[in-house]
């Protein structure tokens, strides 16, 4: 039931982040903390930080780039057994429970790594799909 009531969120709420940029210095403790509590390798990440220079002229500073919580957030739709979800209150969430990293698979066959024929994540049909998620629960 908590989990289920952790999908849920806070109604009436809207959450936002803030980042003071004048404070980052790419030590990617931000990248190591999401890899830890996602269970990431080290080459996958949810957030990245990137270097950023208005001109020439001005200092570089590094730009964290977090997950974005978007209205409409695609990594929602395309995840084949709803591990990735957005809660009422606008937060985007990832079940780790049931997360069977899609996202690393996509990866991997986009690099080469993984022949297509294993990557059959996103060709589930809708039984399997009912099946992993049964066992899953």
């Amino acid at each position: 039931m908590l989990q289920s009531r952790g999908r849920e969120g806070i109604s009436g709420r809207r959450w936002v982040m803030v980042i003071d940029l004048s404070k980052c210095r790419n030590a990617r403790k931000c990248v190591e903390a999401c890899q830890s509590a996602h269970h990431l390798r080290p080459y996958e990440y949810h957030i990245n930080t990137l270097v950023m220079q208005e001109s020439v002229n001005t200092p570089a500073y590094y730009m964290p780039k977090p997950c974005q919580h978007c209205d409409n957030p695609p990594c929602v739709s395309v995840c084949p057994v709803d591990a990735t979800y957005k809660r009422q209150d606008g937060i985007v969430l990832i079940d780790n429970e049931r997360c069977i990293q899609a996202h690393a698979r996509a990866w991997h066959q986009t690099e080469g790594i993984l022949p297509a024929s294993r990557n059959r994540l996103f060709e589930f049909e809708e039984d399997e799909k009912r099946e992993y998620l049964e066992d899953k629960a």
